[in-house]
């Protein structure tokens, strides 16, 4: 596993596929986590186990890339050119309230 910044998360989204695991909060944008994408050879059981392995090591699961782009894309919407402290701001909004932040 490769791990990676939340600030690459964020700059980088089109190289990444899957879901951004992070350690324990508070996160900064230089924050370590990595991208998993499940392994559909495997069983739903198997699968399952490997998701429950990363969160035995302190790992959790928080955003797909799906929805770290959306939340890139709404905020470039609102904001024409955001800083990355914004799109940072916009990402830890969207994960603790499940919806786009209105700047």
């Amino acid at each position: 596993m490769q791990t990676i910044s939340i600030r690459q998360a964020i700059e980088e989204i089109n190289k990444f596929k899957g879901w951004l695991y992070l350690g324990p909060r508070p996160w900064t944008l230089g924050s370590q986590g990595f991208f998993y994408s499940a392994n559909l050879d495997l069983s739903p059981v198997d699968e399952k186990k490997i998701r429950d392995g990363f969160e035995a090591q302190g790992w959790k699961s928080t955003l797909s890339k799906e929805d770290i782009e959306d939340v890139i894309e709404n905020t470039k919407d609102q904001i024409e050119d955001p800083s990355i402290d914004q799109l940072f701001e916009a990402f830890n909004f969207f994960y603790e309230n499940d919806a786009y932040i209105e700047w």
